[in-house]
């Protein structure tokens, strides 16, 4: 009889959400809920005008200006990294956008079903993850992704991934 009563305690006890995931799950959906808002906005918009692209390039002349006075070459060659991935993603406003927001509802979906306590939510996750890291290079030559850039991103999702991994014997 004691051994029935453990048994079902364990099992109300694996019901209960973690509120680790939870915490989460809700920087997830805010991170990709974002971007997908941003993308549908971009989307039904127009794509920036030459004179905006125009501006933005003026800023960016200026920021490199300023980089080589104070002989910060290494971040001179990020910038103008950065540089030619706007001017791709101009060129591609639409492909852009469109691969972005399909990534973005994968993020979505991954926390969605983590929420719900399906273990598909975090291999979902580990693919929004390397299509976030990667969509960039669907525009971009290897070359012109700034390496910091990609350092970057890899970290922040190799620490998601292990943070929600923290989270599996929860997840069915």
């Amino acid at each position: 009889m004691e051994d029935d009563y453990q048994i079902n305690e364990n099992q109300e006890e694996n019901t209960e959400r973690p509120k680790f995931l939870l915490v989460l799950c809700i920087m997830t959906i805010c991170n990709a809920g974002l971007t997908l808002v941003n993308g549908l906005f971009s989307l039904f918009s127009t794509k920036p005008s030459g004179a905006e692209i125009a501006k933005a390039n003026s800023q960016i002349s200026k920021s490199l200006d300023l980089l080589i006075d104070q002989e910060m070459y290494y971040w001179v060659d990020v910038i103008k990294k950065v540089q030619i991935m706007s001017e791709a993603m101009y060129t591609n406003f639409m492909a852009y956008i469109s691969v972005s927001i399909i990534v973005s509802l994968c993020g979505l979906l991954a926390a969605i079903f983590m929420l719900k306590g399906k273990k598909i939510g975090f291999h979902a996750y580990i693919i929004y993850s390397f299509l976030w890291i990667l969509q960039s290079y669907l525009f971009v030559a290897p070359q012109n992704v700034p390496s910091v850039l990609v350092i970057f991103n890899v970290l922040f999702c190799v620490v998601f991934i292990f943070m929600y991994s923290c989270n599996l014997k929860w997840l069915r």
